[in-house]
Formats: C-alpha cells, sequence, structure tokens
C-alpha cells in the first residue's frame, strides 16, 4: 500500500481562512509515495506487467473533448466515462449512468489519440464512475502521467473509502492521479465557491506536487464551454445544474 502524508492548507487571513469560515472543506494535500515502500513498489511493477495496452484492454466512454479549459487546471483532455453504481439524486450526467451505455474503446487507441492532442496540460476523468472500470483508468493515468501530462480525476468515492480498498488497480490509478475531486454530490449542498466542486462535502485533493492548492488557478471563476459542430451543440463545464444541462451533448 502506498504511503501517504496528509496536510490542511491553512493560511491566516488568507482564503483558506475564509473558507473554513464557512464551514466548507479545505483543500487537502495528500502526497502519495509509493517508492517508499518495496512492497508496494513490487505490486506495481507486477500489476504493470499484467496490464498493458497491448493487451486490448478496453474501456467504456460515453464521450471525449480533445480541448477544454473548463474540466482542471490549464487546456486539459477530458474523458467522459459510461458506467456509475453510484446514483447521486441530482446527478448532472445522467445519461452516463449505464453500464452497457456509451462505446467501448480500446485503452491504447485513446491513449494513442491523447499524446497526438497538442498543446494540453494533463487529462481529466469525469463521468460515470472512472473507478468503476479501475484497470483501464489506472493504465491510461500510467501512461499519461510518466509522459508528462497532469492527470485529474472526479470520483463519486471517498478518497478513504478508495484507499482502503484491496484491488491493485485502483492504488495505481491513484498513485499516479495529481488531483482529485471526491465524494458523492449532494443535491441539497450545491456548491459554487470553489472551482470545480459539485457540492460542499466534497474535497479537493493534491496528491502530488504539480499543483499548489494557492495557485490562482484554483480560484479563479468557473467556466461553461458551449461548442456548434454544425450539427449538435456540446456543453461542458460548471455549474450545469443552473443551467439545466449536463455535460456531453444536448442536441
Amino acid at each position: 500500500m502506498a504511503c501517504a502524508n496528509v496536510g490542511v492548507v491553512a493560511v491566516a487571513g488568507g482564503k483558506s481562512d475564509w473558507l473554513a469560515h464557512l464551514g466548507l472543506p479545505l483543500f487537502h494535500q495528500r502526497r502519495r509515495c509509493p517508492s517508499a515502500s518495496a512492497d508496494a513498489s513490487a505490486e506495481d511493477q507486477g500489476y504493470r506487467s499484467r496490464v498493458h495496452p497491448s493487451d486490448g484492454l478496453k474501456v467504456r466512454i460515453c464521450q471525449t473533448v480533445s480541448s477544454t479549459e473548463a474540466e482542471g487546471p490549464g487546456r486539459r483532455f477530458a474523458i467522459w466515462v459510461q458506467g456509475c453504481p453510484i446514483r447521486c439524486v441530482g446527478c448532472c450526467n445522467p445519461a452516463m449512468l449505464a453500464e452497457n451505455g456509451g462505446i467501448e474503446v480500446e485503452v491504447k487507441d485513446l491513449v494513442r489519440q491523447i499524446h497526438s492532442t497538442e498543446d494540453i496540460e494533463g487529462i481529466t476523468f469525469v463521468g460515470g464512475e472512472p473507478f468503476a472500470q479501475p484497470d483501464a483508468v489506472a493504465e491510461i493515468c500510467r501512461e499519461c502521467q510518466t509522459h508528462g501530462l497532469s492527470v485529474m480525476v472526479f470520483t463519486g468515492f471517498t478518497l478513504d473509502e478508495l484507499e482502503g480498498r484491496s484491488n491493485p488497480a485502483i492504488q495505481l490509478a491513484l498513485d499516479h492521479t495529481d488531483l482529485l475531486v471526491d465524494g458523492p454530490f449532494v443535491q441539497g449542498q450545491v456548491e459554487q465557491r470553489r472551482r470545480w466542486i459539485g457540492s460542499a462535502n466534497q474535497g479537493l485533493h493534491f496528491l502530488s506536487d504539480r499543483y499548489q492548492p494557492l495557485d490562482p488557478v484554483f480560484w479563479a471563476d468557473n467556466t461553461v464551454e458551449i461548442r456548434f459542430d454544425g450539427r449538435e451543440i456540446s456543453v461542458n463545464g460548471w455549474p450545469l445544474q443552473s443551467m439545466g444541462g449536463n455535460k456531453g451533448k444536448l442536441v
């Protein structure tokens, strides 16, 4: 199991104090360090030898957006996975709940598409529930992060729940994640103060040193992107609940 250093950002008189005064969760810094454990390293190597893009591993997705600035810091390749077991009331992506919806694509093809996309800072997994497909998500996270891209994941599970799982794929995915937004969406706690956060119970965890909580990008306003390709309109970004729309395609 990878170790973790846990801290909570708190700056006297700063924005973190302001959030605490409002009763909102603070940003969490939890550094995962798999190299510190020989057992974890061996487990990682064993998993990587068992699951590799060349093995025909597939992931079920609803859609991708190759370049967006609304789903995390910088310009990102966003992947909406298909299927979610959590079923949050008020989910903004109900079309992505069914496990048999969307399309299956090979991980190696998706990774190739990501690497061929120019001028992106990283990838973002949204959904759906990424950790419902841990093998595929772990491999994509590893392939992208080891090639210099940052990785952000939105999950309805809490970080503690994920770290308590014995599934090595989940642990590998976390080891190759820089930013994690965790927790189920709670309809009665809609959050509009913290960027990219759906409800007040959810946390933003910094799992690597790639980003810092007080970076101005995390305090900017949320954005919504609208695209039209001549046939249909697609919308993604935050907060879409107030627009009455969904992430994804609005035909």
